[in-house]
């Protein structure tokens, strides 16, 4: 396990290879949380606004395709199964930390 050093400001630096194995990038967001004396880095998972227009427009497309057929709540469990893969998506991301 490596040990890294507190800089000015507070400042850390992840070892290179961690941040390999999480596939973490310059510029990703990371949530800290302190819990039972432990500090937790947990990577936060967003989407860029085009990846948020492509997936909602494929739900508008798949909404539409059928839209004689689906009810409001088709569409709902349609919106809840995006929210449900993002989340995953995200959840998997943490896993590998």
């Amino acid at each position: 396990m490596p040990i890294i050093k507190l800089l000015r400001g507070g400042q850390v630096t992840l070892p290179q290879e961690l941040r390999k194995e999480a596939q973490l990038q310059e510029g990703d967001l990371i949530e800290v949380c302190f819990e039972k004396g432990k500090i937790t880095l947990k990577p936060v998972v967003t989407l860029s606004p085009d990846e948020a227009r492509q997936r909602m427009k494929a739900l508008l497309v798949k909404s539409r395709t059928g839209a004689s057929e689906m009810s409001e709540d088709d569409i709902a469990k349609l919106v809840d199964e995006e929210i449900k893969a993002v989340r995953a998506e995200q959840r998997q991301k943490e896993t590998r930390i």
